[in-house]
């Protein structure tokens, strides 16, 4: 009702607003506890009249509700991921009044670690903090310092607990990856050194093994995608191609293929390694001769390396 209202214009908005919209929400909000639905529609409601701010701001006040946090979580996701769909997009609270990305990222990870034992809110939890990673400033990051200390390092505790403590879901993993590549904010051809430094220090190489082998006959296209991405980037893009062996013929080495593929596009490959990783991705193919998803992520990542290979070695006169 009224949250349609405030979708069509900001006169109407700004009206909402002047007559109490949003304390009526918020006292909604602190009295119905045990009515998940309605505190749901009313966090939906008062974003569409102020976006993050007023959502952040419930979530610190009422941090040990599990409804609330859910609504938080899923209002938040509501309003910041581009790929979401249908009646429930808030997609013009993106433009609402700015907050403070690096606080809200850390006190999402404190509120995700209070709740370790709700799968559900885990994920949702790991999904907000994917979504807010890009948007911290890598200069917020003060590299001689406990890399606990700054909000991105929360973010990494806190989705490393959450993916040890549910390791069998395939949820729970989807979003820990996912979370774990918006972190590592690739620029000029490099990594977040201080993520990268953490995600080692954090064993982040066993975590992503782990979803590789409990996922790898499902077809969890994006858990997949982002696993491998992330154990390339933490590890190695030999440490990732193993681990794809391993896996035998499947899922695993279809959507690895891709995420290396993405990979490679972001960095600078040596040609020793782009040649070994040619030569691995054309035995896999081999092996799955019947798969053509397989073979033509495949032709990607072979064309990829054969012009890496051209570029720095016959680009350089090297004969």
């Amino acid at each position: 009702g009224l949250g349609r209202v405030a979708l069509a214009r900001d006169s109407w908005r700004e009206m909402l607003r002047s007559c109490g919209a949003l304390e009526l929400a918020a006292q909604i909000i602190s009295s119905v506890d045990g009515h998940p639905k309605l505190i749901k529609y009313s966090f939906w409601f008062a974003a569409s009249i102020s976006g993050v701010p007023w959502v952040v701001q419930q979530l610190m006040h009422n941090q040990r509700t599990w409804a609330v946090v859910d609504a938080a979580f899923c209002t938040i996701i509501d309003i910041l991921d581009e790929d979401v769909e249908g009646e429930w997009v808030l997609s013009h609270a993106r433009q609402s009044a700015g907050f403070d990305v690096a606080a809200v990222l850390a006190l999402i990870a404190e509120v995700v670690v209070q709740h370790s034992n709700n799968a559900i809110l885990q994920g949702r939890g790991c999904h907000c903090l994917g979504l807010l990673a890009p948007m911290v400033p890598r200069s917020l990051v003060p590299l001689d310092k406990d890399p606990r200390e700054w909000p991105q390092g929360k973010a990494v505790v806190a989705i490393c607990v959450v993916a040890r403590r549910h390791r069998f879901s395939a949820e729970v993993a989807r979003d820990s990856c996912y979370a774990f590549r918006s972190l590592l904010r690739f620029e000029r051809g490099e990594a977040d050194p201080a993520v990268v430094v953490q995600l080692m220090q954090e064993d982040v190489e066993e975590i992503t093994q782990q979803a590789l082998v409990n996922f790898a006959s499902e077809e969890q296209v994006g858990l997949l995608e982002d696993a491998v991405f992330v154990l390339a980037a933490v590890s190695g893009i030999d440490v990732a191609l193993k681990a794809m062996h391993n896996s035998g013929q499947g899922p695993v080495r279809r959507s690895g293929v891709k995420a290396l593929f993405e990979f490679c596009q972001l960095i600078q490959i040596t040609p020793e390694l782009a040649q070994r990783t040619g030569e691995a991705v054309v035995a896999m193919v081999q092996e799955s001769q019947e798969d053509p998803s397989l073979s033509q992520n495949a032709e990607l990542l072979k064309g990829l390396c054969e012009a890496e290979i051209r570029r720095q070695v016959h680009g350089h006169g090297v004969t």
